[in-house]
C-alpha cells in the first residue's frame, strides 16, 4: 500500500481559512488545513461519514467565494481530527485560482 503522501493527485498549500459546508437546510462553518485542486481537508469531530456528499463554498484569499460539490474520502483521528473532501466537478476557473494559490503558497 502506497503512503498517503504518494497517492495524493495534486500538490497542496496549508489553508486556514474557513469552508462553508452546506448539507440540506444546513450550514456549517469548518476549519480547513489544507487545499489542492483535487480537495480540501477540513477538521472535523467525526460527524461526516466517508462518502457523503456536501456542497461546499471556498473562499480563497483576495477572491469572491465558489461553490462546488464535493465528496468526503477520508476520516483522520490524530493531532489532527477532520476529513479530506474530494472536489467533484469543479470549473476550470475554479481549479486555475487553486492552483496559482498553491503555487504561490508553495514558493512563499
Amino acid at each position: 500500500m502506497l503512503a498517503r503522501t504518494q497517492q495524493r493527485k495534486a500538490a497542496r498549500a496549508r489553508f486556514t481559512q474557513q469552508v462553508l459546508l452546506c448539507r440540506g437546510r444546513e450550514t456549517v462553518a469548518l476549519d480547513a488545513q489544507d487545499i489542492s485542486t483535487a480537495g480540501v481537508f477540513v477538521r472535523d469531530n467525526g460527524a461526516l461519514n466517508t462518502r457523503a456528499l456536501l456542497t461546499l463554498r471556498v473562499a480563497l484569499p483576495g477572491h469572491k467565494a465558489f461553490t462546488v460539490m464535493g465528496r468526503v474520502t477520508h476520516q483522520h483521528k490524530g493531532h489532527v481530527d477532520g476529513v479530506g473532501v474530494e472536489f467533484l466537478g469543479i470549473m476550470p476557473a475554479q481549479r486555475q485560482r487553486i492552483e496559482a494559490y498553491v503555487a504561490h503558497a508553495v514558493t512563499a
